[in-house]
């Protein structure tokens, strides 16, 4: 939109409206999970990226557009909503740490707005560069400026974009002057890019260049500067033996250039630092973000919706009898088939007459894993070590089949 008034959920509702129109359209009633997956990735969320390209959408409108996508994925029954078994953060979450890969709306349209800002700071001849900087920034740092009440909402909007390009961005070392050790972000690989030494007082030394000697670092002064720590880190930084101004790169890609997939990622990491959970909960087996029991999981051969069966297993949200009984209070929470104890997702599969019956006439035999019955995810987690075996994968796919046949 040319002109955004004081409403910006006015502004922008017709993206909302797109997505309710395009939502309603869809008969879900003839599509699995993993078919409205696709379909909600590779449409809806594609919908509002022209308006992300240079405006930040409101936060109202983001969470009313993620709270339909989630309506529709988990489905409705005769005009009732069905359970949400899965909070929307944990779906936005990459499928290796446990989610199903959507797109949160607000982190993303942030990564979209850095690359905007990444434009005018590493292309400063574009006209666009010219006009932003001759208005907003004259004379002065982008990371500097204050942003003024006066200001259009499509440069604030870049602006709020600034955080992620600052924790992310490094100055490549050139022989150019402008680089400060103590203020500026320069030193590749993890953490905020600065030193961790605080500036002695009395010291003279300013720039990166004074660090240097004979197109090396200068290992006496850094020692009687920074500490071991801080040494370490600036010997194991390149000096470009170009000619040229210290340069602005992206060190998260091979190129060094900006990447909105990679932006997206530091900026979900960068939420999620805020909202870290407290050791215990981070600890909890079930939840640890970076097992391979994720990547192994994707990666089988196997029909998509299947992969979608088993990561509701993994996360005890599949709806048998016991997690209906605590999530929602009603209903008998007695196994269905022996009528005997209660059925949890480890009984259904595992020590339910029946499930024994099944294994027992099964072609394949994992008897090795009968000590970790009593908890799926350790009971799969020890599954995943015989992927690397002789046919291990085409064994694990029809193990996957065989838990599918029992749930039905």
């Amino acid at each position: 939109p040319m002109v955004i008034g004081r409403s910006k959920n006015q502004v922008f509702s017709y993206i909302k409206e797109r997505v309710l129109e395009r939502l309603k359209g869809w008969k879900e009633k003839l599509l699995s999970q993993a078919g409205k997956e696709v379909l909600l990735k590779s449409v809806i969320l594609a919908m509002p990226a022209y308006a992300m390209n240079c405006c930040r959408l409101p936060k109202s409108l983001c969470q009313d557009i993620s709270r339909q996508m989630a309506c529709f994925w988990w489905g409705e029954s005769e005009g009732k909503r069905k359970t949400h078994w899965v909070g929307w953060e944990k779906l936005t979450a990459v499928k290796g740490r446990g989610g199903l890969g959507f797109r949160d709306l607000q982190d993303f349209n942030s990564a979209m707005l850095a690359k905007m800002l990444w434009r005018i700071l590493t292309q400063p001849n574009l006209l666009m560069s010219k006009v932003l900087k001759g208005k907003y920034f004259k004379g002065e740092s982008v990371w500097k400026t204050q942003i003024r009440a006066g200001d259009s909402w499509i440069w604030k909007s870049i602006m709020s974009a600034r955080g992620v390009l600052e924790r992310g961005a490094r100055k490549r070392i050139r022989d150019d002057k402008t680089v400060d050790i103590w203020k500026d972000r320069w030193i590749p690989g993890g953490g905020t890019g600065m030193v961790y030494t605080q500036r002695p007082a009395g010291c003279h030394v300013q720039k990166v260049h004074e660090l240097i000697q004979n197109g090396k670092w200068n290992r006496a002064v850094m020692e009687s500067l920074l500490s071991e720590e801080d040494c370490r880190r600036i010997e194991g930084t390149p000096i470009s033996l170009c000619a040229g101004k210290d340069k602005l790169v992206w060190p998260l890609t091979k190129s060094g250039q900006y990447s909105v997939r990679t932006g997206y990622m530091l900026a979900r990491d960068m939420r999620g630092e805020l909202r870290r959970k407290d050791q215990q909960e981070a600890s909890n087996s079930r939840n640890e973000p970076n097992s391979k029991a994720w990547r192994v999981l994707w990666g089988l051969d196997i029909k998509h919706k299947l992969k979608h069966f088993i990561w509701k297993c993994l996360h005890g949200v599949l709806p048998v009898n016991e997690v209906i009984r605590r999530r929602i209070g009603k209903g008998e929470d007695k196994c269905s088939c022996c009528g005997e104890l209660t059925e949890t997702l480890e009984h259904m599969f595992f020590f339910c007459r029946h499930a024994e019956y099944i294994w027992k006439a099964a072609p394949i035999d994992w008897d090795g894993l009968k000590e970790f019955r009593h908890s799926f995810w350790l009971w799969w987690n020890s599954l995943m070590e015989a992927k690397d075996g002789m046919e291990g994968r085409n064994h694990i796919a029809l193990t996957v089949n065989i838990l599918w046949q029992i749930w039905k």
